[in-house]
């Protein structure tokens, strides 16, 4: 989703239609949303795993740790760029194109093929 963001916005700034500009828009406003809805359920995820099955997590929880960390920084990372993103895109609406029009789709990128 990122990355079509950053297409939609880049493609507006090349022909100046204004679908492009409201595509981008509504996308950063749905992806907003789930990314608050994933983290409210990767929050509760981490915590159930420790809590409901503590001797499971006691046998996996070195093989589970890694990918789960890893996880979480990508998740902190996305989380930055998605805000520049989104006040960038409230404060400076038709800002030439910029080089954080392209770091959200790049710190997804570990998300994406960790998948």
């Amino acid at each position: 989703m990122p990355l079509l963001m950053a297409i939609a916005e880049w493609r507006y700034l090349k022909t100046g239609d204004e679908v492009y500009y409201t595509l981008a828009r509504r996308w950063a406003v749905g992806t907003a949303i789930m990314f608050a809805v994933g983290a409210v359920s990767g929050t509760v995820l981490s915590f159930e795993l420790g809590l409901l099955w503590p001797r499971f997590m006691k046998w996996a929880g070195g093989i589970i740790g890694m990918p789960f960390s890893l996880e979480g920084f990508a998740f902190f990372t996305e989380a930055i760029f998605f805000g520049i993103y989104i006040m960038d895109g409230i404060a400076f609406r038709r800002a030439p194109i910029s080089r954080r029009d392209w770091l959200l789709p790049s710190a997804a990128w570990p998300r994406l093929s960790s998948s």
